[in-house]
């Protein structure tokens, strides 16, 4: 405000001075224009310093945002590799889970025939258990065959007879 005070006393004096009011709004218009000069240079360095300040933070943030990129380009074919391994992990699950029907079925079939072998030898064991009683009744039946065989020989034996019959007459 000092310096409006000053213009327009510098202007009132001028105005008495000049003898006229035309003379000092000359003078203010001048000094005005002057003021008004110096204010937009100050305005025009600071918006340069701003201009410097701001080209300086451009500077640094695109280096700050080149190895930003470079972490997410990395980071890009980290997602990738990781994709591709985890379809190849989802191939190899889904082989392994074929592979798993598989050999369950084969364990399915193989227990079946263990049952059915089993089954078998039972009924094996059981058809020799018979066979061995068979054997075992056939051996009895032998050995009562040749017993009674040889009773009668013995009976029936002709020259025996005779021998008993020719102790009895003595």
């Amino acid at each position: 405000m000092s310096g409006v005070v000053r213009a327009v006393r510098y202007v009132g004096q001028s105005a008495v001075l000049a003898g006229g009011t035309f003379v000092g709004l000359c003078y203010f218009t001048m000094w005005n224009a002057d003021q008004r000069v110096k204010a937009i240079d100050v305005e025009v360095r600071e918006a340069g310093r701003a201009v410097t300040a701001a080209e300086q933070e451009l500077e640094r943030a695109v280096k700050a945002v080149e190895p930003l990129k470079a972490k997410e380009t990395a980071m890009a074919a980290k997602v990738d590799d990781v994709k591709v391994n985890l379809r190849k992990a989802e191939e190899q699950v889904a082989k392994i889970k074929t592979t798993l029907s598989d050999y369950t079925r084969q364990l399915e079939d193989r227990r079946q025939d263990v049952k059915q072998q089993l089954e078998k030898v039972s009924l094996l064991q059981r058809m020799k258990d018979l066979k061995i009683q068979n054997v075992s009744v056939a051996k009895e039946a032998l050995s009562a065959a040749q017993k009674e065989a040889i009773n009668t020989r013995t009976e029936f034996d002709p020259v025996k007879r005779l021998q008993v019959m020719a102790t009895s007459f003595k």
